[in-house]
């Protein structure tokens, strides 16, 4: 993974809402996007909005997002406080932000 990368700085997508539950799981709640989607809502009677729950990890990871620290100050982050060797706490970041990325739930500061 280039440095670059580990630079950037990930802003959460704030058209969606996100909460605790009492697992401490982050489990955040987007709109359903799409025709087939609001199709569904429609006819189907299916909520308007989904929710994506986040598993441990990634509910660490997810309050870490300040729209401040880096990519590469949250895996330092998750090395000290979960002491996870450093190549796969880098890869494990890099995949899990390009997911939430693909999916909407962020974006990188700077970029559109």
């Amino acid at each position: 993974m280039a440095k670059e990368y580990f630079d950037l700085i990930p802003v959460i997508n704030e058209e969606n809402s996100w909460r605790m539950d009492v697992n401490k799981n982050i489990i955040i709640q987007t709109k359903r996007q799409g025709i087939i989607s609001r199709i569904a809502s429609k006819y189907f009677n299916r909520p308007k909005n989904k929710e994506i729950e986040l598993d441990g990890y990634g509910s660490i990871v997810w309050q870490k997002i300040n729209g401040k620290s880096t990519i590469g100050d949250i895996v330092e982050e998750i090395i000290g406080e979960l002491g996870e060797e450093k190549t796969l706490a880098c890869k494990r970041a890099a995949m899990f932000f390009e997911m939430l990325r693909f999916h909407g739930l962020i974006r990188f500061a700077g970029y559109t």
